[in-house]
């Protein structure tokens, strides 16, 4: 099967944290696969952005003007972090064209924003600006280590869930342990503090 280009984790960082020492049997291995490619996707739609990419973005926005309720002098991608390379790129329409800002201007990397450097706002009008930029963790090793524990965490619960598929609660040893059909509370707070807000 294979990990998809969105994959959050590998398939030892996952054994890692299950403390796993033996080696995997192949249905084993593909089954981490496939669990580890489901929650990356999952991941990637509870936070409606794309973790892992490297692809490329263009958004249109408004400058100031009447119709809009504050002036601004940064805007706020809907992708973060942006990748430098190749470096984003920022333009204003003008007569119907759009021209390249060249100059007093620079972009966030880890934040996700493009912002104005001389003190000016965005010039007014309606979707008059435009940014070009690359986007996501471009490798696995760059993504956030408690992302990693999230992805880790919700595999774990959906290999112990699908164990459990059908049953309310178990009773071991007098005690019950009722089962949930929620992600682990934890992986989803560390999840939501990656949410775009755009």
């Amino acid at each position: 099967m294979g990990l998809n280009s969105n994959a959050l984790i590998s398939v030892y960082e996952y054994t890692h944290f299950t403390g796993e020492t033996t080696p995997l049997e192949a249905s084993q291995l593909a089954r981490y696969e496939q669990l580890i490619n489901f929650v990356s996707s999952t991941i990637d739609n509870e936070l409606g952005r794309t973790l892992m990419s490297g692809s490329l973005a263009s958004e249109i926005f408004d400058g100031c003007g009447d119709y809009i309720e504050f002036v601004h002098d940064e805007y706020i991608t809907a992708q973060a972090p942006i990748v430098a390379t190749p470096s984003p790129a920022l333009y204003y329409r003008s007569g119907g064209e759009w021209t390249a800002c060249t100059t007093y201007w620079d972009y966030n990397v880890a934040e996700g924003t493009v912002y104005r450097t001389d003190g000016n706002y965005f010039s007014v009008g309606k979707k008059n600006w435009k940014v070009d930029y690359a986007y996501g963790y471009t490798s696995g090793s760059m993504a956030p280590q408690d992302i990693k524990l999230a992805a880790c965490m919700m595999v774990k619960f959906i290999e112990t869930s699908s164990d459990n598929i059908g049953k309310a609660s178990e009773t071991i040893g007098g005690q019950t342990s009722a089962y949930s059909k929620k992600w682990p509370s934890q992986a989803m707070d560390i999840l939501y503090a990656y949410k775009r807000d755009v």
